[in-house]
């Protein structure tokens, strides 16, 4: 054979010639041993190495190379000659030819023959370790070959080539056996990671694909090839081989990140490996971000951030510091280069973030400082991703030392998030942008801080205002929703003491440019921003001692520039130029200084008296500004005392009164001319205004009584006689007044005072008759002389007081001085008082003795007398002047007559026409006025007759409780309790189709016939058929978030134990519009809406429903907090929230619970307490573990001590039986209390406190009103709460910020102050004064008396403050019921209060003589005058 091959040519035509004599020739030569194949095979690689390339093709030599290798395989086998004798021949010529550098078809199809057909691959592989050293021959081979193809070369050479080496050597095909496998690779790692590398290398430098194809080929075949390296710093080759690459080329980006991952598997694998390259890895990550700046980079470093990332954890094994310092330095420089956007987010994303979550819990104090630095780098990345991980790492507690951050590093980052006002947003979604709202989080975390470092505030301000009222002064269109955002936290980084009045001039242009933009569309976020902005220049306004001129004027500007825009929105929703007014205009009374000042906001007032129509916060701010100048300025004020005394009269606006006392002594006229307009509104709504009008009478009885006539005094006693003397009790201090200046009007009312002055006792009714007699005495002798007997008569009555008596003496003196012969047939009866000084000088008086030592005595009597009859006198002339002007004006009338009639013809026509729209109202008020309709009194008529199927069956077929029927069974018109209850609970149309169906399957049709006629007349009809549910819905409303599912689900079971049915979702069948839909319903029906919040609760859009819906038709809300989170919560419900006290509803410093709740367990009674105000429990539903929860569970509520008068006598027992005996303490024993003198009102979270103020108080011996003990009965507390007020002679007020904002507690101060109830504010926790909010009104005037504890947190309710409270106390309730406590053990009290132990005496006395006293049982304490409701309870 070696002949053979020596003899062939190597010119391709004539080779062809020859082709068929030398196959012939091949086909019969034989190789009988392996030395002849090896020299045919040596021979064979000789012959095609000479091959010189050629751009001819020759199909012989392809047909000889395939037909001679096959042919010596196949000898091979026949000769029975192994493999292994062949091998080197086999790899010295398959090397020799493959290093040859020479990519031509021939030495391709050699390559290919001897290895497909010898099956070198396979032999390799199954032949490891022993042929590792072959194995590497090859790679090594393969890693010098540069692979270079020539121009001539055929393009089937580069893809035969790469076929070769990718699918050939080393295949991805788990099926072909001929290849170098893993096995083979694990002999051989090094040179095959040496083999990877000069693929990737020479890709990158040379550009060839085979190259790229070969280097992606061993990267996928094996990819456990950088599983171990030998020696370990081998893996440094690869950590710096990646970085080049990536920073030099492009187009290697996918088989990088590839090559990347499978070397980085290592490390995962291999800690040792990864602590050793720690620092060069970050050093790769620094690289690789900051190489090209392509996404592509990113992805790389990404990988080794998760290598980082894995191994992370706070200790030497990853130093976090080097890391910290990385990123920082990454940050810095990408903000030097600042590459595109699209960059910077995908590092934030994909880098930056991962770290910080991982940092974020870092708890080494030691590198706070380079935290800072490091968020404030991220920051400045100005990126949407960027402020979100700053705030992570921001919001770590006791973590930075701020106090040395504020100088420079705090401006720093404050600048870093107000540069986000020029990140452009337009074309970013919404959901994309509230990444942005970190940057709000940021500033209000630094506003947080700054309360606990104020000096923060110094150094942030500059800035602050510097970007508030840059932004401020742009138009609204140009903020976009980030930097309104950014605003609110901002504002509050700045230090009101560093506002001067340029700066609040600045402010008030702004806002003045603001309203005054008619086309500005405020709302949203922009709308939060502004009311802001404008809360914060009040704040600045509060602070200033006073303000100049000019300054007022641009606020008067804004004031009338704001009341000419719209108040609301078409929503209902208020305004930006309405609230700004709101927020400014409270401030502005208190920094008048001036009349002048004053005058500007004149005009401002009569727009808001004007607009007050659209809203009754109009009237209250118009009211508030004359409340505090009207007494300052008069002279301002009686300009407008026409408008104080109509609201005064007409409106019956009782606050007016402070104002109108003020203001008589400048305008009487104007009172006077409403005299019998003021005692006849005086008595309307069951006279429940003659306090407040009585005020006003006495200021004209006491300066001008002539002004009243007797038409008056007639009037006055109508009224009066129709009424308790406790009622009317003032208004005699008034008739005084008149009586001693004209009593010829009393004549006629003489015996009537008579009999009230001897039946009760009565000091002002006493008083006013006195006045009237002395008056009547001075007249003439005769009259003297029936004074004197009814003054000796009513000497003799047993209800004559001692008090009283002395009057009666220094009276009978007055007459005396001038008649002293009248007095003197009653010295008799003078002489069993003779005890009394007053009566001993009298007496002297008519047995004429030297009166020289009662000189003073007698001549001020003499004045006293010379005084009344001046007063008698000026009266009879005052009466003749007021007759004449009376004339005059009588003629003026006449002339005015005339006109009238005229005007009266007129009105003719106008009446008819009235008429008419009367009638059209009356018919819209029937559908609309009230919750029953029209119709109601007639069926109640019909079913409150006692019938087997009357109003009670009626109740029970629509779901309502045996307790609610009994309970509205004590009123007067049950049926319409009933029906009202029903129209409140559902819609009219709803309501009205319930109804009838019910009524008519009771067989109720004439109730039902009322009902359709009365419709049918209304132009409406009632369906046939309604999809709804016929029943008494649920009286609580449960909102949640379906996290809290399994908690709220508990709570509702318990509210049910405790009485209370509530609505929930969970059961309720359907979805979608339906369960939307009974969502509605559910929540109109309820009394009171439960507002479960938890941190995803404010972003459900179905919770923000529930909440604005309720809101919308004013249900009562009560938030439970069920988490720890900032209140309000964050997002659209927060306005809402913060006007809401919410009642912590999570467990807090282990605090005990029952083992069953998770909540704490007084936060649960304080949650029934709330909701009792709106609905009475169903004693039907209360199981035995809440059994009584309205009765209050307090220790020692009256501190008394048993006495042994409690015991009589015993029956006889045992020895064994008097030791069993309990004993009963009645310390814990609360008194009935039938009427308080004392309502104290508290808001729930300090219950504690009060019950000991409530202690304190009792045992001194004052009846005093709690909320807690009024939790029995089917009505409403807020009944029960109104008349504790009106029962009470003092409001005692305990102030908190939680009471501020208290809705009950603001109904309870507005009543009080209404009722004109002395109030006595307390403060129990700091708090700025008055009040901020709707309070304020009511405390202005007020002073409180401070409470505030010490620093043990504790309220002592002791020392001179408490000495005070008792001093006011005593001023207003100068009678005490109980003054010893010890006689409190004789009261009543109620079987509800717990009962420790059971008297008994066997220790004292005998068993003969001993017995068990039964306690009595009444009512729960301490009550006002129980309800019918209360007793069936």
């Amino acid at each position: 054979m070696d002949k053979i091959l020596s003899s062939l040519t190597h010119d391709n035509q004539e080779f062809e010639k020859q082709w068929p004599d030398t196959f012939q020739k091949i086909q019969r030569s034989t190789q009988q041993n392996a030395q002849e194949i090896n020299q045919t095979v040596s021979a064979f690689a000789g012959y095609i190495r000479a091959e010189k390339q050629s751009s001819t093709k020759s199909y012989g030599k392809e047909a000889m190379i395939n037909g001679l290798t096959k042919r010596l395989h196949e000898q091979m086998h026949d000769t029975g000659i192994k493999m292994d004798d062949i091998l080197e021949t086999l790899l010295d010529v398959f090397i020799s030819v493959l290093s040859d550098d020479n990519t031509s078809l021939l030495n391709l199809l050699f390559l290919k023959a001897i290895y497909s057909n010898f099956r070198l691959g396979e032999y390799l592989s199954e032949h490891q370790p022993h042929s590792a050293k072959h194995v590497k021959r090859i790679i090594t081979c393969l890693k010098n070959n540069t692979f270079k193809f020539n121009v001539n070369n055929n393009v089937n050479n580069y893809d035969g080539w790469r076929d070769f080496l990718c699918r050939y050597l080393f295949s991805q095909l788990s099926s072909d056996k001929n290849k170098l496998d893993e096995n083979t690779m694990q002999e051989s790692r090094n040179e095959f990671q040496q083999l990877c590398r000069t693929a990737l290398e020479n890709a990158k430098s040379e550009r060839h694909d085979i190259w790229y194809d070969l280097a992606r080929t061993i990267i996928t075949c094996f990819p456990t090839l950088f599983d171990s390296y030998d020696p370990l710093t081998a893996s440094k080759i690869d950590l710096t081989l990646s970085v080049q690459l990536a920073s030099n080329s492009n187009e290697l980006k996918h088989l990088l990140r590839d090559y990347v991952r499978i070397f980085v598997k290592s490390y995962e694998k291999n800690p040792d490996l990864f602590k050793e390259n720690y620092d060069q890895i970050l050093s790769a990550i620094h690289d690789l971000i900051l190489s090209d700046f392509t996404i592509e980079t990113v992805e790389l470093a990404r990988i080794f951030s998760n290598l980082v990332i894995h191994y992370f954890s706070p200790s030497d094994f990853v130093p976090i510091e080097s890391l910290v310092k990385m990123l920082n330095n990454v940050c810095q420089k990408v903000v030097e280069k600042n590459p595109d956007q699209q960059w910077k987010d995908n590092l934030c994303s994909d880098i930056i973030k991962n770290f910080i979550y991982k940092l974020k819990d870092v708890k080494l104090k030691k590198l706070s400082l380079q935290y800072f630095d490091l968020i404030i780098s991220i920051v400045k990345l100005h990126t949407l991703q960027a402020p979100e991980c700053g705030y992570r790492i921001l919001s770590k507690e006791e973590f930075y030392p701020w106090k040395d951050l504020v100088s420079n590093k705090i401006p720093e980052l404050i600048q870093a998030c107000v540069s986000y006002d020029t990140f452009d947003v337009k074309n970013l979604t919404w959901n994309v942008c509230t990444a942005l709202d970190s940057l709000e989080d940021i500033l209000s975390l630094l506003e947080k801080r700054g309360q606990a470092q104020p000096v923060l505030f110094k150094y942030s301000h500059p800035i602050a205002l510097t970007y508030i009222q840059k932004w401020s002064s742009q138009e609204p269109n140009e903020l976009p929703d980030h930097v309104c955002k950014m605003g609110t936290p901002l504002m509050d980084l700045i230090d009101p003491s560093q506002i001067d009045i340029s700066v609040l001039i600045t402010s008030v242009d702004l806002l003045i440019k603001r309203v005054a933009d008619d086309e500005s569309d405020i709302k949203g976020h922009l709308f939060g921003y502004y009311m802001h902005y404008v809360k914060n220049i009040g704040d600045y306004l509060s602070k200033q001692k006073s303000i100049p001129t000019l300054l007022h004027e641009k606020l008067s500007q804004f004031c009338r520039l704001a009341l000419d825009q719209s108040l609301m929105t078409e929503t209902g929703c208020m305004t930006f130029p309405y609230g700004g007014l709101t927020n400014i205009w409270v401030k502005i009374p208190l920094l008048v200084e001036t009349e002048e000042n004053a005058k500007l906001y004149v005009e401002c007032t009569d727009v808001m008296r004007e607009r007050s129509e659209d809203t009754k916060d109009l009237y209250l701010m118009w009211y508030f500004f004359w409340s505090l100048i009207a007494t300052k300025y008069l002279d301002l004020a009686s300009t407008r005392i026409e408008q104080f005394l109509n609201d005064f009269i007409n409106d019956k606006q009782m606050t007016m009164q402070t104002i109108l006392n003020s203001l008589y002594t400048r305008c009487p006229d104007s009172y006077h001319s409403r005299v019998s307009t003021i005692i006849s509104e005086m008595f309307v709504n069951n006279g429940q205004y003659v306090s407040s009008f009585n005020s006003i009478l006495g200021l004209i009885t006491r300066e001008h009584p002539e002004i009243i006539t007797g038409e008056n005094i007639d009037q006055l006693f109508n009224e009066i006689k129709k009424r308790s003397i406790k009622e009317v009790e003032n208004l005699y201090t008034s008739l005084t007044s008149i009586a001693s200046t004209q009593p010829d009007l009393f004549s006629k009312h003489q015996d009537y005072l008579l009999t009230i002055s001897k039946e009760q006792t009565n000091t002002e009714v006493f008083r006013c008759l006195n006045g009237y007699l002395l008056a009547h005495a001075i007249q003439d002798e005769n009259k003297a002389d029936e004074s004197v007997k009814i003054f000796t008569d009513l000497l003799e009555q047993k209800t004559t007081t001692n008090d009283m008596r002395k009057l009666i003496f220094h009276q009978l003196q007055l007459i005396g001085m001038r008649y002293k012969n009248i007095i003197k047939p009653y010295r008799q009866l003078l002489i069993k008082y003779e005890k009394e000084n007053t009566c001993r000088i009298l007496i002297d008086l008519i047995d004429g003795k030297s009166l020289e030592e009662y000189s003073d005595t007698i001549k001020n009597a003499t004045q006293e007398i010379a005084e009344y009859e001046k007063r008698i006198k000026k009266t009879e002339k005052d009466m003749i002047h007021v007759k004449n002007v009376v004339k005059k004006q009588e003629l003026k009338v006449t002339n005015l007559n005339e006109k009238v009639n005229v005007v009266d013809t007129k009105l003719t026509d106008v009446t008819g026409r009235v008429n008419v729209h009367e009638q059209e109202i009356e018919r819209i008020d029937k559908k609309t006025l009230s919750h029953v309709p029209t119709w109601g009194r007639n069926v109640t008529k019909l079913l409150n007759s006692k019938t087997d199927n009357d109003w009670r069956l009626l109740g029970k077929r629509l779901g309502y409780s045996s307790s609610e029927l009994k309970h509205w069974a004590t009123q007067s018109d049950p049926c319409m309790a009933l029906l009202n209850e029903w129209y409140i609970t559902h819609k009219s149309d709803e309501a009205t189709y319930g109804l009838v169906k019910i009524l008519k399957d009771i067989g109720r049709t004439d109730a039902e016939k009322i009902i359709r006629n009365a419709t049918k007349e209304a132009g409406e009809s009632i369906p046939d058929d309604m999809n709804i549910d016929i029943k008494r819905l649920p009286p609580v409303f449960i909102s949640y978030q379906w996290t809290h599912q399994k908690e709220v689900s508990l709570l509702k079971s318990h509210l049910e134990m405790a009485g209370y049915e509530c609505w929930m979702d969970v059961g309720q069948m359907g979805g979608g519009d339906k369960l939307f839909k009974k969502i509605d319903t559910g929540i109109r029906g309820a009394k009171v809406v439960l507002c479960c919040v938890n941190k995803q609760y404010a972003q459900s859009d179905n919770c923000c429903r529930e909440v604005n819906l309720s809101v919308t038709i004013d249900k009562p809300i009560i938030p439970l907090q069920m988490e720890k989170q900032t209140w309000p919560p964050e997002g659209s419900l927060g306005p809402i929230m913060s006007e809401y006290v919410f009642i912590r509803f999570f467990n807090r410093d282990n605090k005990q619970t029952n083992s069953d709740v998770y909540w704490p367990n007084d936060k649960f009674n304080e949650l029934l307490g709330q909701i009792r105000y709106y609905v009475a429990p169903n004693p039907d539903m209360i199981n035995e573990r809440y059994k009584n929860w309205f009765v209050p569970k307090v220790d020692n509520l009256i501190f008394l001590q048993p006495t042994n008068s409690q015991t009589t006598k015993p029956l006889p027992k045992s020895e064994k039986e008097k030791n069993k005996e309990p004993k009963i303490d009645l310390n814990d024993v609360p008194i009935v209390i039938s009427h308080p003198q004392i309502m104290i009102s508290y808001q729930w979270g300090r219950q504690k406190d009060i019950l000991d103020l409530y202690k304190k108080l009792t045992v001194v011996g004052y009846r005093c009103w709690l909320d807690i003990f009024q939790m029995g009965g089917g009505d409403s507390l807020y009944e029960k709460i109104d008349q504790g007020i009106r029962n009470a002679k003092v409001i005692l007020s305990c102030i908190t910020p939680k009471y501020i904002i208290s809705a009950n507690c603001r109904r309870e101060m507005s009543l009080s102050d209404a009722l004109k109830k002395p109030i006595i504010p307390l403060l129990l926790d700091s708090t700025p004064w008055p009040p901020p909010g709707p309070m304020s009104l009511v405390f202005t005037e007020k002073r409180y008396i401070n409470f505030c504890p010490s620093n043990d947190d504790m309220i002592h309710w002791s020392g001179k403050n408490f000495e005070q409270l008792l001093m006011k106390l005593e001023q207003n309730i100068p009678e005490i019921m109980i003054e010893k406590p010890v006689n409190l053990i004789n009261m009543k009290r109620p079987i509800s209060a717990s009962v420790k132990n059971v008297i008994t005496t066997t220790e004292q006395q005998n068993q003969d003589n001993t017995t068990v006293a039964r306690t009595k049982r009444i009512g729960s304490a301490p009550i006002i005058q129980k309800s019918r409701a209360c007793c069936l309870m």
